[in-house]
C-alpha cells in the first residue's frame, strides 16, 4: 500500500498505481538486510486519512485531522467516521520548509550559520550545546509557524474553538509542543508510523484480517 496527499487522491491514485506496477518484482536491501519482493496488487490510500483509520468507527461527531509531514500539511475533515473530501484540504506549509526558514531567521539574528539537526535537537527536546538564547528563540519561531498554519485553517473556514483536532505524524511533536496554549478538545497522536500503520490496517480490512 502506498499513499497520497487527500487532495491528490482522485488525481493522481491511478498514475500512481500504473508506477508501481511496472514491476513485478523488487529488489533492495534495507539495515544489511537483502530482500525480495513480489508486487501482486496496488493500492493507494489517503495520508493523514489512513493514519486515524482504525478509530474512525469512534469518531462521532466533527473532527479535524492534521499532518504535518516534510513538505506539505494534509487536512481531512471527518464527520462521523467519514471523511468529507470538499472539506479537506493540503496546505504549503511544512517541516521542511519551516526548518530552512527558522535556519534563515537565525542567521539573520544571530549571525551564525545553524545546522538542521541543532535545530532540530533544541526542537525534539535533545541535549544541545547550543546558548540558551537561542534555543528560545527557535522554540518561539516554531510557535510561529504552528499559530500560523492555525491562523490559516480560521480562515479557512475551520472553527478551531469547538471542532475536535487531532495532529497525526512526526509533526504532531511540533504542534504539542509549541501550540502555546492548551485545549481540551485538541489530541496529539505522535507516532511517526501512524500513516504506515494505517495502510497495513486498511490492508488488513480489504483482505478480511484482523490487523493490531
Amino acid at each position: 500500500m502506498v499513499g497520497l496527499p487527500f487532495s491528490n487522491y482522485g488525481r493522481d491514485k491511478l498514475k500512481l498505481t500504473d508506477y508501481y506496477n511496472r514491476q513485478s518484482v523488487l529488489d533492495f536491501s534495507y539495515e544489511e538486510e537483502d530482500y525480495s519482493v513480489t508486487v501482486t496488487k496496488v493500492v493507494v490510500c489517503p495520508q493523514c486519512y489512513s493514519a486515524i483509520a482504525s478509530r474512525l468507527g469512534n469518531m462521532k461527531g466533527d473532527y479535524l485531522v492534521v499532518d504535518i509531514g516534510s513538505k506539505t500539511t494534509d487536512v481531512v475533515y471527518v464527520q462521523n467516521g467519514f471523511p468529507v473530501e470538499s472539506k479537506s484540504i493540503t496546505i504549503e506549509k511544512a517541516m521542511v520548509k519551516w526548518m530552512k526558514e527558522i535556519q534563515r531567521d537565525m542567521k539573520v539574528q544571530t549571525g551564525k550559520d545553524i545546522p538542521e539537526h541543532e535545530v532540530m535537537k533544541v526542537l525534539l527536546k535533545e541535549e544541545s550545546h547550543l546558548p540558551i538564547v537561542y534555543a528560545e528563540l527557535i522554540n518561539g519561531m516554531m510557535r510561529e509557524k504552528i499559530c500560523s498554519l492555525e491562523l490559516e485553517l480560521a480562515e479557512r473556514g475551520y472553527d478551531m474553538d469547538y471542532t475536535s483536532i487531532i495532529y497525526v505524524g512526526g509533526g504532531a511533536l511540533m504542534a504539542r509542543d509549541h501550540a502555546g496554549r492548551y485545549r481540551s478538545h485538541t489530541a496529539y497522536d505522535c507516532d511517526l508510523c501512524a500513516n504506515a500503520k494505517g495502510y497495513e490496517f486498511l490492508a488488513g480490512q480489504m483482505m478480511g484480517k484482523k490487523v493490531g
